[in-house]
């Protein structure tokens, strides 16, 4: 750019029905220098070919010269769209582990515990309202656990690495599923296995299942993973007539 000399470009005379119009305001560096590569891009094309182009061609071949290809690649990410869907399908059940202990809850116990309950103790277990969904992005069953005739869901959510049972307070009414709300906290993949017996798996915490301890102590129902052998996620799952 330093050895463009700018008497070559006027040298060149070529009618392009051009108006040009010269302003005095802003003269900064950058302008002069864009001005120059201008004119040098104006320059080379006609050098190039020589003077024996038409007015056409000229034009032509000056503004190929001024104007640059650019590939702009647009890439357009869609977030997969879910459609998430209550059934009118409620069932109100006990949940009983491969060791026959019942799940209770008592009032003054902020979580949910298992433990083998005598003879007569039985109207301690927690009776559970099981909402079915469905969701148009998978073919698995959804559910939602609650405690009937509470506003107390079950819900499951990541802490430190581990995934956490907890019970939240809710409104039904609140349970929206929709792009502005992540309430997959809430829902659980209800797995039947070959022994009849039912898992549920977190869909926020992708592997977590709701567990019982092996020990036969009153011990909290908590999440753990597959691999995990002290621990219970398999549930023989009771209807219950109240």
């Amino acid at each position: 750019m330093s050895n463009f000399d700018l008497s070559d470009g006027l040298d060149i005379n070529f009618p392009l029905d051009i108006n040009v119009v010269i302003t005095c305001e802003r003269k900064t560096m950058r302008h002069a220098a864009n001005l120059i590569v201008i004119l040098n891009n104006m320059k080379k094309p006609l050098i190039k070919f020589g003077q024996g182009l038409s007015d056409q061609q000229q034009c032509d071949t000056v503004l190929n010269g001024l104007i640059e290809e650019t590939t702009v690649e647009m890439l357009e990410s869609k977030r997969k769209e879910r459609k998430i869907q209550r059934v009118n399908s409620v069932l109100l059940c006990t949940l009983c582990d491969e060791a026959k202990k019942d799940v209770i809850h008592g009032s003054e116990q902020p979580k949910l515990h298992a433990i083998t309950l005598k003879a007569g103790n039985h109207e301690k277990k927690v009776i559970f309202q099981m909402t079915r969904y469905t969701d148009c992005s998978t073919a698995k069953q959804l559910v939602i656990l609650s405690i009937a005739n509470t506003n107390q869901y079950l819900t499951c959510s990541m802490q430190d690495g581990n995934a956490v049972l907890n019970l939240e307070e809710c409104s039904e009414s609140d349970l929206q599923f929709n792009s502005e709300h992540n309430m997959d906290r809430f829902l659980f993949y209800k797995t039947i296995t070959s022994m009849s017996l039912t898992k549920f798996e977190s869909v926020s915490c992708n592997g977590w299942f709701i567990s019982t301890s092996s020990e036969d102590q009153n011990h909290p129902v908590e999440m753990c993973q597959l691999d995990n052998a002290e621990r219970y996620y398999c549930f023989n799952v009771s209807r219950s007539k109240k």
